[in-house]
């Protein structure tokens, strides 16, 4: 794979017979220049759909004004990896022979993230992912690879138990046919299990109009009481747009895939749902309060939850490299793998042995008049 990405782009970039890794180590400890931080991920994801991009860019802005490593800057490297499996893993590659490159923050999709992880590991870079929950990532045994976002397994789990302690006995499970969506429904399914909920139907689809509505009288013979979506959005939305369109209108409980625009994608189709989240935008933690003011300043609206990933991401990695005294990819992991609680504004941050994120809460939030109100 190496060898064809070399060929069809090496006449732009060109392709080093040396070792990545060692190149990567030189301008990390003799450079002086730009400290790169890659983010890669779908454009219209990270910029259109949510203000990822814009609190990566007020994270650099701070680090760049606060004396870091000296007189070095921070570098966000956005590349738009079209949500592609082939674009993606052309882009991680093109990110791996790139010496200048410290760390990358990204991808947005399961099915890219997973194999890119490994092009990072062997090209001695470090990959923090704020997006990607599937528990495979932290599972491969690579010492460079962390998640600040809890796991699909926590995150199904959660939501399960929120469906027995709200009596949902007969659920319906509607996944997409993914990582994201299987790891997300698999999880939810499990723990439904130990809480005695019955997942009565379990579908991942539909042909067309027809098969849609085929599901629709399938799920009233049934008798549900609740549905469960793993999806993202759009897809997740539309199907639960279409649920609502056809007459179903029992309680419906999804991840934080859904939590994309889903109020203004849905209309009045998202009043009573509940989805999964990592941050109450109402806490009162002063470093989450400082951090929704100065993006309200700076963009003149306020953030989203992926706005909080995003400056979380850059300013963690600049205070791991501040206490490493360097870029080094490895130097950095090692302050990651044994620093305390870090405050960030979703919550506190740590992480264990894998790199697995660890003690973060998942929330949930229902939507009521047209606007979120967090449960519990």
């Amino acid at each position: 794979m190496v060898i064809l990405f070399c060929v069809l782009v090496g006449g732009l970039t060109g392709c080093s017979e040396n070792d990545p890794a060692r190149e990567r180590e030189l301008y990390a400890t003799q450079g002086g220049g730009d400290v790169i931080i890659a983010i890669p991920g779908p454009r219209w994801l990270m910029e259109d759909s949510s203000r990822f991009l814009d609190g990566v860019d007020l994270a650099v802005e701070e680090v760049n004004t606060s004396g870091f490593l000296g007189e070095r800057k921070i570098q966000a490297m956005v590349l738009d990896d079209q949500a592609s499996f082939i674009t993606g893993i052309a882009v991680a590659q093109s990110i791996a022979i790139n010496p200048k490159v410290t760390a990358v923050v990204g991808h947005w999709n399961t099915a890219i993230t997973i194999p890119a992880s490994t092009i990072y590991h062997e090209a001695g870079l470090l990959l923090l992912s704020p997006i990607v929950s599937n528990v495979e990532l932290t599972r491969r045994g690579y010492p460079l690879v962390f998640r600040n976002i809890p796991s699909d397994e926590e995150i199904g789990k959660q939501m399960a138990l929120y469906a027995g302690k709200n009596d949902y006995h007969r659920v319906a499970v509607y996944y997409a046919d993914n990582a994201y969506g299987r790891g997300l429904a698999d999880a939810f399914e499990d723990t439904a299990r130990e809480e005695g909920i019955s997942v009565i139907d379990r579908i991942s689809g539909f042909s067309d109009e027809r098969g849609f509505r085929r599901i629709v009288r399938r799920w009233e013979a049934l008798d549900i009481d609740a549905v469960f979506v793993a999806d993202s959005m759009p897809t997740g939305g539309e199907f639960i747009r279409k649920l609502r369109q056809n007459g179903i209108t029992v309680p419906v409980m999804g991840g934080d895939g859904l939590d994309v625009d889903f109020i203004k994608v849905l209309g009045t189709a998202a009043e009573g749902v509940v989805i999964a989240t990592i941050y109450n935008s109402q806490d009162d933690r002063p470093v989450l309060k400082e951090f929704i003011q100065k993006f309200k300043t700076r963009f003149k609206e306020d953030p989203d939850v992926w706005a909080l990933q995003g400056y979380d991401s850059i300013k963690l990695l600049a205070w791991a490299m501040e206490k490493a005294k360097s870029p080094l990819p490895a130097a950095v992991a090692q302050v990651l793998h044994t620093m305390p609680d870090w405050p960030g504004t979703t919550g506190s941050i740590r992480f264990d042995a894998s790199g697995e994120l660890v003690g973060r809460p998942v929330l949930k939030k229902i939507v009521r008049n047209g606007a979120f109100e967090y449960i519990e």
